[in-house]
């Protein structure tokens, strides 16, 4: 993760405060969760995967917040040839595997539940456990 940052920021001072965050952090794998710093590190990290699935394998609707993703594309058979590059690509080059529990679908039956909403063609819903905080 260093030498990732190092080849993008070039403030010494953000290098060495970035440094010594994760250095801080006993796992020799992943990242502190809890710092502030996480969700910033975790982004930067993914930031390949994006430009690979954009950029690469042109994948034209593609969404990501922290570490869940949604791809839309017409065609489940190109959505099961995506999936595998994707997992090929995160294993290969981040050192990440993917859950089991990822699902490819039609949309128009299910809708796409993501960050808290199911959004359908015609309206969004906020889930029930969503709007359950909000009430309590």
């Amino acid at each position: 993760m260093i030498d990732m940052l190092k080849s993008r920021i070039k403030d010494v001072r953000m290098l060495n405060t970035l440094s010594r965050i994760l250095e801080s952090y006993k796992s020799p794998t992943g990242i502190p969760i809890g710092y502030h710093s996480s969700q910033l590190l975790g982004n930067f990290y993914l930031s390949g995967l994006d430009l690979h699935a954009k950029n690469e394998l042109k994948v034209k609707y593609y969404f990501r917040y922290c570490d869940d993703i949604v791809i839309l594309s017409a065609s489940k058979e190109e959505l099961h040839l995506l999936f595998e590059h994707i997992k090929e690509f995160t294993e290969k080059r981040l050192h990440l595997a993917i859950k089991d529990n990822h699902q490819i679908f039609p949309v128009e039956s299910r809708g796409i539940d993501f960050l808290g909403y199911v959004t359908r063609h015609d309206y969004i819903l906020v889930r029930k456990r969503i709007k359950q905080r909000f009430v309590a």
